[in-house]
């Protein structure tokens, strides 16, 4: 009766340590979305370089931030620990769109072990650089705009002012696609 006691209790103990040994992930310890990933500013007036925030993660200790054009090329991924990143050497002519995941890096062997799924997109539309004015009837108060194209865009909105130095004055007019 001993010896089964015994043998018993080693299993017992085995059992004990394997399940000790093993780590359960649950739903708590799942990292959670960034949110509110959003466009923030322009780092310049030539449309070339802007600024990407989102809301911090608790548990996070790096961000992946993925950043293409509309149609999903030219992918381009960065890291960092910052709940902002500037890009930069984006071209002015075309819309992109940006999303962020949370990551957990291990600091020891700098392996990702915990990643949340990636945030809302936040589009990054630059403004159309270059404007050319046409008169076609000064008497009706008609003019032609062109500008060059924005890739990614289906439409454009015309805003007029007749006071432009004033951002408050500025009136939407008309949309087009052209």
């Amino acid at each position: 009766m001993t010896k089964s006691i015994k043998r018993f209790l080693a299993c017992f103990l085995i059992a004990a340590m394997l399940v000790g040994m093993t780590s359960f992930t649950s739903a708590e310890a799942a990292l959670k979305v960034p949110g509110n990933c959003r466009f923030a500013s322009w780092a310049n007036s030539s449309f070339t370089s802007c600024t990407i925030k989102w809301d911090s993660v608790q548990g996070a200790n790096s961000y992946t931030l993925v950043v293409t054009y509309t149609d999903g090329s030219h992918y381009t991924q960065y890291r960092t620990s910052s709940t902002s990143y500037t890009l930069k050497n984006l071209e002015d002519n075309h819309i992109y769109i940006a999303k962020v995941r949370a990551t957990y890096i291990d600091p020891v062997t700098g392996v990702v072990t915990n990643q949340s799924n990636f945030s809302n997109i936040a589009f990054i539309t630059p403004l159309p650089r270059r404007l050319s004015i046409t008169i076609s009837n000064e008497s009706r108060i008609q003019a032609k705009l062109s500008w060059n194209t924005i890739y990614g865009c289906n439409g454009y909105n015309i805003f007029l002012s007749k006071h432009p130095e004033s951002e408050s004055k500025w009136v939407w007019d008309q949309s087009t696609s052209a």
